[in-house]
């Protein structure tokens, strides 16, 4: 397969596995780069595999076991940075660099993502990888942060002065 052009793709109603937001390093993330896993339906994987894209296809652990088919999304801010919203039920709040790794720690009822292309080839092998080029998640919330959710929040300052958003 030589470099061709494929186009970005938009995923809704996806569920994502092993989401890493905050970059940090792991046994299977060894530079400490912000990915995730979406996975897909088996019709859509073997849609992408045949465009190029690179899906991982997991081994069943047992005679029982379904694997997920899924795509390594990678998150990168360096260039043109993504565009992540979060989504409550008071709205839509950006997230950049420094506030993405919130995802890491939320419970996702709804993930909407584009993701782009990537032409890699290496060693004989080639394909697509995905970067993330926008996402909307939202997330549930407990009743407590739906009670409290339109009281004013302030912030306290260094000098013990306090300041109201």
């Amino acid at each position: 397969m030589a470099e061709k052009y494929i186009a970005s793709v938009t995923l809704e109603g996806v569920r994502l596995r092993y989401p890493n937001f905050s970059g940090r390093k792991s046994e299977f993330n060894l530079t400490g780069k912000r990915i995730f896993d979406v996975v897909l339906p088996t019709d859509v994987a073997h849609d992408l595999q045949d465009k190029g894209w690179t899906i991982k296809w997991p081994k069943p652990f047992n005679d029982e076991d379904v694997p997920e088919p899924r795509i390594e999304v990678t998150v990168r801010f360096e260039g043109k940075p993504p565009h992540i919203a979060l989504i409550t039920g008071r709205g839509q709040s950006d997230l950049d660099r420094n506030t993405v790794a919130i995802l890491d720690s939320v419970v996702m009822l709804n993930v909407d993502l584009t993701i782009n292309p990537y032409y890699w080839s290496i060693g004989g092998k080639e394909g697509y990888r995905a970067y993330l080029e926008e996402m909307y998640v939202t997330i549930e919330e407990s009743r407590l942060q739906q009670k409290y959710a339109d009281v004013p929040r302030i912030h306290q300052e260094a000098d013990d002065d306090i300041t109201e958003d």
